[in-house]
């Protein structure tokens, strides 16, 4: 069956049966073409204008060292964007320094201002302004490419703006947003975009006035940027742009990651799959010298990184004359300064909360419950544990595993477990 691609191939018959509609048709026909030109030939010279597709394309980042004027005072900012949609701002509000940033996933932002952040430490930014730092992380010009990318551009012709005469352009992005552009009619050149953005919570009209022009690396950039929103006039002045420079590198894409807490960065290598051999022993004080000497057995264990790193979660098997499964979690507590460690087994059946103290040593945490009044009831004395993290590197670590029946003045070690990645684990 022929498939029917436009209302055009039914354009004769029509004709026929209603002459008088010939030319109805026949001029919204060349309007339409004459519209799709028009619009053609207007983004095909801004595009031009600002560099080429191809230039911009050759271009996989920038590093922006720029001036900022705000209610009257003068801060330095720095602007870093890598492809495709790598994204992070550094300046001053209000003399208070502001990170914005997107990390290909998700926004978040860093500052110590209430009525934009209740955290003094990077956390996601609200949901009504994702979509708004999503899309300032888009790293070209929204014409450039806009077929690729989904957004679709209509030409609005000769336009008129407060008093000025410019070409339009109106560009709905592929998320739905809404952008006019207004490009200089010589130079065709991006003076003028008014969308809707995000001040202070509140969804306000933007307008972003575009100037001084100066060639990089093949490319054009306005070196003068002014944005008006809401109550809010600002000024941002280029002072100088690195393009594809070392800082960007793939190596560094943690620049524009959310951080972690103080703390969690040292257990990342801790992520992945692993074989375990346990060491385990009975307690002396139950035992005798025989049932204490070590037995040795192999396990498996999965530690999983959950909300961006910030907690990591273990499932382990222990396979000796108590068999039990484990579930531990990693945190760190960066208001106390501790680590933290949450134990579940299937022994006890109860939360253990370990933490750190002054017992810390050199590439070793050592954590016990010994103020957290998580311990387990044997025989009517409390049991308390003292766990060591060491040796902690990219293939391989140690945990040790101590009880205490005097309250932590004698210890007895009950688990050695030794940690080796296992192939093709990361």
């Amino acid at each position: 069956m022929r498939k029917i691609r436009s209302w055009k191939q039914f354009l004769p018959l029509v004709l026929l049966a209603c002459p008088f509609l010939a030319p109805v048709l026949a001029s919204e026909a060349s309007a339409s073409e004459a519209s799709t030109s028009e619009t053609e030939n207007v983004v095909e010279r801004c595009v031009e204008a600002l560099g080429g597709e191809a230039a911009w394309q050759a271009i996989h980042s920038l590093d922006v060292t720029c001036r900022h004027d705000s209610f009257g005072q003068t801060m330095p900012c720095r602007l870093r964007r890598q492809r495709p949609n790598l994204y992070r701002l550094d300046y001053s509000e209000s003399s208070t320094p502001r990170t914005d940033a997107f990390d290909g996933n998700q926004a978040w932002w860093q500052t110590t201002i209430p009525l934009i952040s209740r955290a003094t430490w990077p956390v996601p930014v609200p949901a009504i302004y994702q979509d708004f730092i999503r899309r300032q992380a888009e790293f070209e010009w929204s014409m450039i490419g806009a077929e690729q990318k989904g957004h679709s551009v209509r030409s609005l012709g000769e336009t008129s703006f407060e008093g000025e005469t410019f070409l339009g352009l109106h560009v709905v992005l592929a998320d739905g947003h809404e952008e006019t552009w207004y490009l200089d009619p010589e130079t065709y050149l991006p003076t003028l975009k008014v969308d809707e953005g995000v001040y202070h919570g509140y969804h306000v009209e933007i307008r972003t006035h575009f100037s001084d022009y100066r060639e990089v690396s093949g490319v054009r950039l306005p070196f003068v940027n002014e944005y008006e929103q809401g109550n809010d006039y600002r000024i941002v002045e280029i002072q100088e742009v690195s393009v594809n420079s070392a800082v960007n590198a793939a190596t560094d894409i943690n620049v524009f990651q959310r951080p972690l807490p103080p703390g969690m960065t040292a257990l990342q290598p801790l992520v992945g799959e692993w074989n375990v051999t346990l060491e385990s022993r009975d307690d002396p004080a139950f035992h005798t010298e025989r049932e204490r000497d070590w037995e040795e057995h192999q396990s498996r264990s999965i530690i999983s990184s959950r909300h961006d790193g910030a907690l990591l979660t273990e499932e382990l098997a222990v396979t000796t004359k108590r068999p039990r499964r484990i579930e531990r979690s990693f945190s760190y507590d960066r208001f106390r300064g501790v680590y933290r460690v949450v134990i579940f087994d299937t022994f006890s059946q109860q939360l253990d909360v370990l933490e750190s103290s002054s017992h810390a040593l050199d590439n070793a945490i050592v954590l016990t419950n010994l103020e957290t009044g998580t311990t387990t009831e044997i025989h009517d004395q409390g049991l308390h544990v003292r766990e060591t993290l060491a040796n902690v590197t990219a293939d391989s670590f140690r945990i040790e595993r101590e009880l205490s029946r005097d309250g932590g003045k004698t210890w007895w070690t009950e688990l050695r477990l030794h940690y080796e990645r296992s192939p093709g684990s990361d």
